[in-house]
């Protein structure tokens, strides 16, 4: 499935970010999630570089949103790998929220559905090599607006 990049007004460009991908955090990742490497690393740890080298941390999105941690849930996550990951390169990683959607549920009033992409890039080649979506369910209290 390849995930579709928004480029609609209302989607919110963060500052680039970089993270250099070594051989030990393909291992302490595969240990981590009880992965077997026979081929390289695991796609998922596209998260990790997507996590780590954002040019906004987990807790500036959450100050984007207005919103404190604990009425943030992850809601999905998918992964599309243009080709496989690589030790020892810097990436260079883009970070948009492309969608913020209100709706509201029987146990939680009213929340957000928001989309984050996160294009993890070759800084050498700017060849894209994957991309990282995250769906977070924001908690908003009090009656929907």
């Amino acid at each position: 499935m390849k995930i579709a990049i928004s480029t609609a007004p209302q989607a919110t460009i963060f500052p680039d970010g970089h993270f250099e991908l070594l051989p030990h955090h393909v291992w302490l990742w595969t240990d981590a999630v009880l992965g077997v490497q026979e081929h390289g690393a695991l796609p998922s740890v596209a998260c990790l570089i997507a996590l780590n080298g954002a040019g906004i941390s987990i807790q500036g999105l959450m100050d984007h949103l207005e919103t404190p941690p604990q009425d943030v849930l992850f809601g999905e996550i998918a992964i599309d790998l243009d080709r496989p990951l690589a030790t020892d390169i810097t990436y260079r990683i883009t970070t948009r929220i492309t969608a913020v959607e209100r709706k509201q549920g029987r146990r939680i009033p009213a929340f957000d559905r928001v989309t984050i992409v996160q294009e993890l890039m070759d800084i050498t080649t700017d060849a894209r090599i994957a991309a990282v979506k995250q769906i977070w369910i924001v908690s908003r209290r009090g009656p929907a607006q």
